[in-house]
């Protein structure tokens, strides 16, 4: 577990324009006698890390794929790039342009087919793990009658860790 002052200290440091961070939300901090190391188990670029049983941060190395927000059970770290009242919003514009179908993509599988999609009428994210399963909820209240996620190919993507978290959100 690990130490809480460290974690109070490192969790500051990936704070960004990607990611703001709530340190007076986070498990450990609240209850030191907590063992959550989601955010570092899910963190797709190695930004979060835990070594010799402490939270080490290098915010360089943060991509602002969300990941870290996605998984943290107690939403300590929310994400940007798109926040969370974007993501639904363009989830929204989506639905429109669909005729009530959401498409979300991974960035990687935009870029790789760039002619293959209409932009406006699909969400993109650094990576799918970014949608929430609060938001896939949310988004069959609001009416929406289908959604697709379209992924690229994980295998070689620098962030291909963030597929073990999708495929928790969608079980």
């Amino acid at each position: 577990m690990p130490k809480l002052g460290s974690v109070i200290e490192v969790l500051g440091r990936i704070e960004s324009l990607d990611i703001t961070v709530h340190s007076e939300r986070c498990a450990v901090v609240r209850n030191r006698n907590a063992t959550c190391t989601k955010c570092a188990d899910a963190c797709t670029s190695g930004a979060i890390k835990i070594q010799d049983n402490e939270m080490v941060i290098t915010p360089d190395l943060c991509i602002g794929c969300g990941t870290c927000a996605t998984v943290c059970p107690t939403c300590a770290l929310e994400a940007h790039r798109p926040n969370d009242a974007e993501l639904m919003h363009y989830a929204h514009r989506s639905m429109e342009a669909n005729d009530g179908h959401v498409v979300f993509a991974c960035r990687k599988a935009t870029q790789a087919n760039k002619n293959a999609y209409d932009k406006s009428g699909l969400v993109e994210v650094a990576c799918l793990v970014r949608i929430e399963e609060t938001a896939l909820i949310c988004l069959v209240g609001d009416g929406v009658t289908s959604i697709t996620l379209v992924r690229g190919t994980c295998a070689d993507c620098p962030i291909r860790t963030g597929l073990k978290s999708a495929e928790l959100v969608l079980e």
